[in-house]
């Protein structure tokens, strides 16, 4: 006789969705899909216009656009930081930093829809200098906005209200999520 064995409910995992980003501190899990679609779409357009006129005048409208957003962004999250003397006190303090965090977030959304794409119909169109442009921007811009985010993520959080600082780390985890906006962190209070 074989025997199998029995799992209940409770025993079975399902199995994790590898693209699926963390679900940590938010209770809806955002999809990858709308970013992806958005990306094909404007990769489509890219080669589009790559076959007719060439990727470079393309990608120098682009860059320029892409640098001038991420050292706006960057220049508003380090002006806010330094603003509050890179410490979380009060709501008013967070909702503060939400309005930068979505910004970025938005700016963030918009780009990778953009950049990743103009990297793959470099790539497909042989268009050398508009690749070695991208990475050049890239290769500068990168140092700059990751070291003023990581200082902004770090912020402590000192206040007599508990749940500031699980709000802020909710709006820490959906910033690192695909997302195009936050979810409203203020409702957990």
């Amino acid at each position: 006789m074989h025997n199998e064995p029995s799992l209940s409910p409770t025993e079975t995992a399902p199995i994790p969705d590898p693209l699926a980003p963390s679900q940590t501190g938010t209770g809806n899990k955002p999809s990858r899909v709308p970013m992806l679609l958005w990306g094909i779409l404007s990769l489509l357009i890219q080669l589009a216009i790559g076959y007719k006129f060439g990727l470079l005048p393309l990608a120098i409208v682009l860059l320029t656009i892409y640098t001038v957003v991420c050292l706006y962004g960057n220049h508003k999250l380090a002006t806010l930081g330094k603003s509050l003397g890179y410490v979380v006190r009060s709501d008013a303090d967070l909702a503060r930093c939400r309005t930068e965090v979505s910004f970025n977030m938005k700016a963030a959304y918009i780009l990778m829809i953009t950049v990743w794409p103009l990297l793959i119909s470099s790539l497909i169109l042989q268009q050398w200098l508009a690749l070695i442009a991208l990475l050049g921007v890239n290769f500068i811009l990168t140092p700059i906005v990751t070291a003023t985010e990581k200082k902004f993520k770090a912020m402590p959080v000192e206040s007599a209200n508990p749940t500031l600082a699980t709000r802020f780390q909710t709006m820490l985890t959906q910033w690192q999520e695909p997302r195009f906006r936050l979810e409203d962190v203020q409702a957990e209070r």
